[in-house]
């Protein structure tokens, strides 16, 4: 499945992302994103954001870690730095 669990340092940063837009362009694979929250406690992770771009997209397009990665530090610095 086409599917990850990104962790912040800085709960600012995953706030203003996910209230930019739920869904986003990474490497050229549209990814939807959302509050992530823990299975267990039903609660929210406000360092951490669950985005996905699904199964049949990861079997013929894959996403990277390092796209991801990538994506994920430039957003970062751009909310940060502005």
């Amino acid at each position: 499945m086409g599917c990850a669990v990104v962790s912040m340092k800085d709960i600012r940063v995953r706030q203003a992302i996910i209230s930019a837009s739920n869904e986003v362009n990474i490497g050229g694979i549209k990814v939807q994103m959302k509050r992530h929250t823990d299975k267990v406690t039903g609660d929210e992770v406000l360092t951490d954001l669950f985005v996905a771009w699904g199964r049949q997209v990861e079997k013929t397009s894959p996403l990277s870690e390092h796209e991801l990665t990538k994506f994920f530090d430039s957003k970062h610095r751009e909310i940060t730095e502005a």
